[in-house]
């Protein structure tokens, strides 16, 4: 993989929030000191007792969307698409003259459209994801694609994402941000706890409770260098990101500030930026009690004496509290506020509260601003951290990169429908058993034809005290438990120090469906039905936050939501990370459950099938669903031979692309797929023909396995071997990748090749290396790993055998 620090450029914003439809309109009131935090017009808001959100009005979908399009689109995907649009304008980019392949977007979400699709919806399948993937194919974009969801830092998390693309030399251009609509899912949650408002919020003074709000932004990013030879106008410089967990608690901040505070020294850190250098810091500003307090401290943590003298807002005092969408949409305001030297106000603010901080109350007001932090935190203790700047102010100095040091796989746990940990998995992966059956807890249901993975009743010995573990739902449960493995396996013992700087990045396509789903018809219910309890766990990054808790981790973490594709984009992002040289040590952990809403939306789509999951075959009717989780440990070749660990492989070369997924017959993406397993082959540095295994993604469904197969046939060609890992252990979602790894890893390390069960007539159109009996061994030096999402986004990595 290339990889080159390049300083990167911000040459077109656009944003859709509760004080403006655009930059210009949100930025005047923004100057204004205006409040867009109103009554409530689209939502019954029941027995919540309030009545005020920053809710975006007067937005006309007909100017982004025909009528057939938007009715397609969630809310939530008409922000996003409005905000693209303008970004688009003001970066004077066609997209038309650019390669697709090289053009990226990664948004963030808290829920996704969760609380948009009602019911067993079919779009539940793919809802998490749903409003970036309507953004991708409005544009017509075929580069990589991710949506990120660590609900309220989200946003931030995902331009941090979309840097590393940049400076992977991956794209030419990406377009960042996020998006949120106002839900009744959002509101009863935040009611139940409650966390709201009564009127509009009043962040740093009077912090009685968070007013929500929703709408989108985006930034496109692009290298500097080509921004300049084209002319382009520069709006601002990204010049630092950083993450950090809190490993605190479900919902409430860390009071101390750490987490808060380490967010912030590493973006700061990363671009050589000092704390003296800040002009300003767009806070978090929630208004709540614990939320104020914490910023307070960390502010003075970073900052120290000086941190009276460093001006800190909140732009939720005027838009409301945006969730996946406030990180992006307080980036522009950063952005924004250097342009025009000009401090965002806090409105609502008490003046007659003392307090030794400049919180910039009730006006804005001019100032010199040249390097700005934007600071997102949120439920799962994930803390996120930008750093812009005035274009040219402040030249980043970037920490070093190590482009050529391998990263390996030095630990390995799973927990699912072929066991509890790797050698139960590699043992049914030899031997070629399925784990797949009907499920008894659906009988009655109608779905107890269909195929599915049972999860593993695990106890909590060996995993977490029992108090603990009485408060995990499902994935949280076997999330821990795959985690633990992975890091007993990797035998690796550090300080609490090091422990800090050990990062955590996950993969899911809907996280705890179970109890957001339990909560949601509960809160429809009444209040007396609405479980404060459930709502936290409802967070797609949950899971994240139950095991950086657990195990004590505040290395940077982040959650990705993009389907089957989710945790080889993990996979490939902590890799990525550990050759920036921001990351030692990382784990990979994936997972999903089964559960009957996911079932049944996935049997309305006549995904599922009665009787064998059948990949590349022509009887082919439907794959089988299954629960489970896996966890990697990832080092740098460096640190782990310091330690004499044991490696398992290397993470070599990653592909991404993406399309307008469907599932007519013949439109599965074969072209888009194909070029995501080339560029991961080249990027490793190697030829199609030194492949020895492909873990295939293959999983039943016909229109997937077909593009998939064609793909391959072009890209690998008819000699290497194919085997489908979902034959046996069913679909697991979000995990896909890392149990497609998990068979890759066996054929590098000990030369079994995990076959295609059920495979007795292979379509006679495309010619492949099919494995399809257990038992069969090779020398296998680098293997082929393939992950897709429904909604179209395709994802190759090469892992190669780990050096003597």
């Amino acid at each position: 993989m290339r990889l080159d620090k390049r300083r990167t450029a911000i040459t077109g914003m656009g944003v859709v929030c509760a004080i403006g439809n655009d930059t210009e309109h949100m930025w005047q009131g923004v100057a204004a000191a205006e409040c867009g935090i109103r009554d409530i017009q689209q939502l019954d808001t029941l027995w919540m007792g309030v009545r005020v959100a920053g809710e975006v009005r007067d937005f006309d979908v007909s100017r982004y969307l025909d009528a057939d399009e938007a009715a397609e689109v969630v809310r939530s995907g008409w922000f996003a698409v409005a905000a693209a649009r303008e970004a688009m304008g003001q970066a004077g980019l066609d997209l038309d003259s650019l390669d697709p392949f090289r053009v990226g977007v990664s948004m963030g979400t808290c829920q996704g459209s969760l609380g948009e699709v009602q019911g067993v919806n079919p779009h539940i399948v793919d809802s998490v994801h749903y409003a970036c993937d309507a953004l991708a194919n409005h544009l017509g974009v075929r580069g990589p694609r991710a949506m990120v969801s660590t609900a309220c830092s989200a946003g931030a998390n995902a331009i941090g994402f979309a840097q590393t693309k940049l400076w992977n030399d991956e794209v030419d251009v990406m377009l960042a941000g996020g998006t949120d609509a106002l839900t009744f899912f959002s509101l009863a949650g935040f009611g139940i706890m409650g966390s709201l408002s009564a009127g509009a919020c009043a962040p740093y003074s009077r912090s009685d409770g968070l007013s929500l709000g929703e709408g989108a932004a985006i930034v496109m990013l692009e290298p500097w260098d080509r921004a300049v030879e084209r002319g382009a106008t520069i709006l601002g410089e990204l010049l630092g990101f950083g993450t950090s967990a809190d490993a605190y608690h479900p919902s409430a901040p860390d009071p101390s500030g750490r987490g808060a505070s380490l967010a912030m020294r590493r973006a700061l850190a990363q671009g050589g930026i000092s704390p003296d250098q800040v002009s300003y810091v767009n806070g978090h500003g929630t208004a709540t009690p614990a939320n104020d307090a914490m910023e307070r401290k960390a502010m003075r943590t970073v900052f120290g004496e000086r941190a009276p003298e460093v001006p800190c807002s909140s732009t939720k005092s005027q838009v409301g509290h945006t969730l996946g969408a406030a990180g992006a949409i307080e980036t522009l305001v950063s952005v924004l506020a250097a342009r025009h030297d000009v401090l965002p106000p806090t409105v609502n603010f008490d003046e007659t509260v003392e307090s030794d901080l400049d919180f910039v109350p009730n006006r804005a007001r001019p100032h010199p601003v040249d390097v700005v932090v934007s600071n997102s935190y949120a439920f799962g203790g994930s803390n996120a951290s930008v750093v812009v700047g005035k274009p040219g102010k402040v030249a980043p100095v970037f920490t070093p990169a190590r482009p050529d040091e391998d990263v390996v796989v030095t630990g390995i746990g799973a927990v699912g429908a072929l066991g509890v940990g790797a050698e139960e998995w590699w043992s049914a992966m030899e031997a070629g058993e399925c784990g797949l059956t009907t499920i008894p807890a659906f009988r009655g249901t109608g779905l107890e034809r269909y195929l599915g993975g049972p999860t593993p009743d695990l106890r909590p010995k060996g995993f977490a005290p029992a108090g603990v573990w009485r408060k995990l739902d499902v994935l949280g449960r076997i999330s821990l438990a795959a985690s633990r493995l992975a890091w007993r396996d990797a035998e690796i013992d550090l300080s609490p120090a090091e422990m800090e700087n050990v990062a955590l990045y996950f993969g899911t396509n809907a996280g705890s469906i179970e109890h957001t789903e339990l909560f949601d018809r509960g809160a429809r219910a009444g209040a007396a039905q609405a479980n404060p309890i459930l709502f936290p766990n409802a967070v797609l990054n949950s899971a994240a936050g139950h095991v950086c808790t657990a195990l004590g981790l505040r290395g940077p973490t982040c959650t990705f939501t993009t389907g089957g594709a989710s945790a080889v984009l993990a996979l490939t992002y902590a890799a990525d990370l550990i050759r920036q040289g921001d990351i030692d040590v990382a784990l990979v952990m994936a997972g999903d459950t089964l559960y009957e809403t996911m079932f049944t939306a996935a049997a309305a789509l006549d995904l599922l099938t009665e009787e064998k999951v059948r990949p590349f075959d022509e009887r082919a009717d439907g794959t089988g669903i299954s629960g489970s989780s896996v966890t990697f440990v990832l080092e740098s070749a460096g640190h782990a031979a310091a330690r004499g660990a044991r490696t398992y492989c290397r993470v070599l070369g990653h592909g991404t692309t993406s399309n307008r997924f469907s599932f007519r017959a013949g439109d599965g993406g074969g072209a888009e797929w194909g070029e995501a397993m080339r560029l991961a082959v080249e990027r490793s540095g190697i030829g199609p023909e030194q492949l020895g295994y492909v873990a295939a993604a293959a999983g039943g469904i016909p229109v997937v396995d077909q593009a998939e197969a064609h793909a391959l046939a072009k890209v690998v060609g008819s000699q290497v071997p194919v085997g489908a890992p979902k034959s046996l252990a069913g679909d697991t979602l979000g995990a896909a990748g890392l149990v497609g790894s998990l068979a890759a890893i066996l054929a590098l390390h000990r030369g079994m090749l995990t076959p295609t069960a059920n495979l007795k007539r292979p379509h006679s159109d495309v010619v492949l290396e099919h494995v399809t009996e257990p038992g069969a061994r090779a020398d296998v030096a680098y293997a082929l790993v393939n992950a897709a999402a429904i909604g179209g986004t395709y994802a190759g990595v090469v892992l190669g055998r780990a050096a003597s």
